[in-house]
């Protein structure tokens, strides 16, 4: 479902202006999320509905601010009737106080005063966002690891041998030797692999070598193998987005339904270097071609479109083991005004950001805290040495 933003509506950035008289004609002042997503791809140009937004509110909004007497001051905004005011409302209304009282002739002093008070907030480190400035905010934000520009780039340089901690990159391998040897595999006609293949995984890798009492005390409340597969098949559904990734880059072609191996990966696989290839490829992909939200809440997109400062958190806050909850704090208090601050949002912020991504591709290392008793308390992270080696930032 796209969410547009009509010309009379309340304009998303919350100054309290029709959009047509506001942010129509820029376009770049509204942050834009992940869309629609079918097959794994995530277009980039549909405009996030508003955190809680519902038709009805904005219908009592707009009688509300017809109705408001000009004589109490400036209508609120749309956030501000919703009890949820954003940043561009608060630095609007520390513009308003820092000119009570201050003699403006023209209009175009007005300007020169709010550009000037828009340039010192932009450039004001603020404690939400982890000491950045807005303007740094908006610059890593602009991150493209594709182009190799913004905030944080992928280095060159990286311990080969470190890329062995990323799931991605072995899930992938695993399949490429699996589809190798079996000549070629069917998949749904939802694309997902079968369970065939999933339970072969399962058995080669996920429980390879690991006694099924270490598997359970992840996974409470199983006491067999059978008991554990649903769990077990959950965790390697993620498998599928290994088969996407090697069907979009033209590592498996179909052929009267069934996936091959191509030339292309075979020949891959022959060169030097090419863990460090695959691991590149795989991660800008994931970043802008699939969608890792998984079955979630689609007003959890924001997860995917704030990624670079996920990754900054993890730079700038887990050098040091740290609970995983600790960093929902520091993204929530940066964005909580995009993404509501919810448990339930919380939750899916750690599964989708970690379980998803930082997990998969390596980036994380993890500590389970145990309590007395010894069942499981906290779960700890820390910024992992492939990461440290894999970011360099310029912020």
């Amino acid at each position: 479902m796209s969410h547009k933003v009509g010309r009379n509506d309340p304009c998303p950035c919350g100054s309290g202006k029709k959009y047509k008289k506001c942010c129509m004609e820029k376009a770049d002042n509204v942050l834009r999320f992940p869309g629609d997503t079918l097959s794994g791809s995530v277009p980039n140009n549909s405009v996030p509905p508003l955190p809680g937004f519902d038709p009805e509110k904005l219908v009592e909004y707009q009688a509300f601010a017809g109705a408001w007497d000009d004589a109490k001051g400036p209508v609120p905004s749309f956030m501000q009737y919703l009890g949820n005011a954003n940043m561009a409302t608060d630095v609007l209304n520390d513009l308003k106080h820092k000119l009570e009282g201050v003699d403006v002739k023209s209009e175009k002093q007005l300007q020169v005063l709010a550009d000037m008070h828009m340039r010192s907030h932009n450039n004001t480190p603020m404690d939400e966002l982890l000491g950045l400035t807005p303007s740094q905010m908006r610059c890593l934000l602009e991150t493209n690891f594709e182009k190799g520009s913004g905030a944080v780039k992928l280095s060159d340089k990286v311990d080969t041998d470190l890329y062995g901690k990323a799931s991605f990159i072995l899930w992938t391998l695993w399949l490429v030797s699996y589809i190798d040897g079996a000549g070629e595999i069917q998949i749904s006609e939802y694309e997902q692999l079968y369970d065939e293949v999933i339970d072969q995984f399962i058995n080669d890798i996920l429980l390879r070598g690991k006694p099924l009492d270490e598997v359970k005390s992840h996974i409470t409340g199983n006491r067999n193998k059978n008991d554990l597969m649903p769990a077990l098949r959950e965790q390697a559904f993620i498998l599928n987005g290994c088969f996407i990734f090697l069907r979009d880059k033209g590592y498996v072609k179909k052929r009267k339904g069934m996936y091959s191996l191509t030339a292309k990966v075979r020949n891959m696989i022959k060169t030097q270097g090419f863990i460090d290839k695959l691991f590149r490829e795989s991660f800008v992909w994931m970043c802008y071609d699939y969608n890792w939200l998984g079955f979630y809440a689609y007003d959890m997109e924001g997860v995917q479109a704030t990624l670079p400062f996920s990754l900054y958190i993890l730079h700038n806050k887990c050098q040091k083991y740290i609970p995983i909850e600790k960093m929902a704090d520091y993204f929530f208090e940066a964005f909580g005004h995009i993404i509501e601050d919810t448990d339930s949002s919380r939750m899916e912020y750690m599964v989708l950001f970690f379980d998803n991504f930082a997990e998969f591709f390596g980036l994380i290392d993890i500590k389970y805290k145990k309590s007395k008793s010894g069942s499981l308390n906290d779960i700890l992270i820390r910024e992992s040495e492939l990461a440290r080696q894999l970011f360099v930032w310029d912020i």
